[in-house]
C-alpha cells in the first residue's frame, strides 16, 4: 500500500531523516550483538603462520559485503575518525565498548593489535580487520580457499611451490621495510 503523494516526504527530505544520517554501525552494535565470537576469532588469529595470515588476507580481499557485513559494520564502528583505518588508540576504545564481560576476555589489547597489522603500518586495514574477524566456516569454505590457492599459485600449475611462498612473504617483508 502507498502513502497519497501528499503525505510523502521529499527525497531531499529522506536524506536527512534520522534513519539515513544515523552511523549505521552505532545502530547495529548498540545493543544486545554478540562481539564474543569476533573476540575469539582475533585472539585465534594471534597464533596463525605467517602462511594462514596471507591466505586468510586473500580470501578478505575478495569477499564482496554481503558475505562479511556484520565485520564491515563492526570495522566501521572502531574506525571511529572513519580515515579507512584503525588506530590503537582508537582499537582500545571499541574494544572497551564492545566486551561486556570483561573478566571473561582478557586480552593483551596491544599484542592483539600488532598480531593484526600484518604490515606493521601501526594501523589495522579493512582487510587485516576482516582476514582476522572472520568466522572459520566461512574461510574454511572450498571455493573461498580454491581463490586463495589460485592466487598463491602464481604460476599457475596446480601446484604452490615453496618458491612461490617466499616470493609472496618477500613481497610482504619488502612492504613492511618501507612503512
Amino acid at each position: 500500500m502507498f502513502l497519497p503523494e501528499k503525505d510523502r516526504i521529499s527525497a531531499e527530505e529522506a536524506l536527512k531523516h534520522p534513519f539515513i544520517t544515523q552511523n549505521q554501525s552505532q545502530k547495529v552494535y548498540r545493543h544486545g550483538d554478540s562481539f564474543s565470537s569476533y573476540i575469539i576469532n582475533l585472539k585465534n588469529y594471534m597464533n596463525y603462520s605467517k602462511i594462514k595470515k596471507v591466505i586468510l588476507t586473500s580470501i578478505a580481499a575478495r569477499s564482496n559485503y554481503t558475505e562479511i557485513g556484520k565485520l564491515h559494520d563492526i570495522f566501521n564502528s572502531l574506525d571511529s575518525n572513519n580515515d579507512g583505518t584503525i588506530s590503537l588508540p582508537e582499537f582500545e576504545s571499541g574494544l572497551e565498548k564492545f566486551i561486556k564481560n570483561k573478566d571473561k576476555f582478557k586480552i593483551d589489547v596491544k599484542k592483539l593489535f600488532e598480531s593484526l597489522d600484518t604490515n606493521n603500518s601501526k594501523q589495522i586495514d579493512y582487510t587485516e580487520f576482516i582476514a582476522a574477524a572472520m568466522d572459520r566456516k566461512f574461510f574454511e569454505d572450498k571455493n573461498k580457499l580454491l581463490e586463495a590457492f589460485q592466487m598463491l599459485d602464481t604460476d599457475k600449475d596446480g601446484k604452490i611451490e615453496l618458491k612461490e611462498f617466499e616470493r609472496i612473504l618477500h613481497l610482504q617483508n619488502e612492504k613492511n621495510e618501507k612503512d
